[in-house]
């Protein structure tokens, strides 16, 4: 058997089960199963598959009809340029958070000073995306990843080592919905991607994404409980002048700012995604 024609035989199953996306799917589990990338695999469609390979497909493929996500079960996920992994302990990066991670690094690019450090506090780091991705693209930014997950933290720390930034990033198992130590105030940026999905939307959720941390999604009631306890943390661990960038959801944009403006910050303002959705919440102390 090609590589191509394990690929469209993947295809049709899930098609067969209404999985979405399912050419795609079928790719990129057929080139892990190869151990080549899915432009290779695009390229040499007539690679032979042994039958090591053929098992390890179909086994994957057997579990992502059950709507299991990729990232599960290829366990990495592709984030600004690193490889990072991921499992059923973080929540999956997305591109949307990328944008979060743009306009942090923009906001330290034109605050930066010759010979200072930047220091930033990464609320709910998760897999650590966003603490690594500044790492990597601010050398000049030290980074505390904070998560009450310990399990979260192993796998941030273990990016952190195959992204070679472990003497940027340091990380701390603390609940951000409660103060947080004094050693982490005086930070020039905070920055979190929060759970702000309403609670009562999460079983209405696509399967892929119920899979998923719930401690990661659930906003709360009114999806608004960790970004309360974010910009409360940010105030006190800012000082005048600190930035707070926070990712949100489609429609929470007017209660961000208001939570912002009791808080002490000015410049609020929103900025929105490609789609023209309300997606990352800026503001000044």
């Amino acid at each position: 058997m090609t590589a191509g024609a394990l690929a469209a035989s993947g295809r049709s199953f899930l098609a067969s089960r209404d999985v979405p996306e399912p050419a795609a799917s079928a790719e990129f589990l057929s080139a892990a199963a190869l151990g080549v990338s899915r432009g290779e695999l695009m390229a040499r469609p007539d690679l032979p598959v042994g039958w090591v390979a053929r098992l390890r497909f179909w086994r994957w493929v057997w579990r992502r009809s059950r709507r299991f996500p990729l990232g599960h079960i290829l366990g990495s996920q592709p984030f600004m340029g690193m490889e990072l992994e991921v499992s059923s302990k973080v929540l999956i990066p997305r591109p949307e958070t990328e944008e979060v991670v743009g306009a942090a690094l923009d906001l330290l690019r034109a605050s930066s000073a010759p010979g200072r450090t930047a220091r930033c506090v990464d609320l709910g780091t998760g897999s650590g995306c966003i603490a690594l991705a500044l790492a990597r693209h601010a050398a000049d930014a030290r980074i505390v990843g904070v998560d009450a997950s310990g399990a979260a933290l192993r796998v941030a720390r273990r990016n952190a080592r195959r992204q070679g930034v472990s003497g940027q990033t340091r990380w701390l198992r603390a609940d951000f919905s409660r103060p947080l130590p004094a050693w982490l105030q005086g930070a020039d940026l905070v920055v979190s991607n929060p759970p702000y999905i309403p609670s009562g939307r999460i079983p209405r959720l696509d399967p892929e994404v119920r899979r998923e941390p719930r401690a990661a999604l659930d906003g709360g009631p009114d999806g608004l409980a960790a970004i309360r306890a974010v910009v409360a943390r940010a105030r006190e661990l800012l000082p005048p002048g600190g930035r707070l960038v926070l990712e949100i959801d489609e429609g929470l944009g007017r209660a961000c700012l208001a939570f912002m403006e009791a808080a002490g910050f000015q410049a609020r303002r929103i900025l929105r995604d490609c789609r023209g959705l309300e997606r990352v919440a800026l503001g000044r102390k």
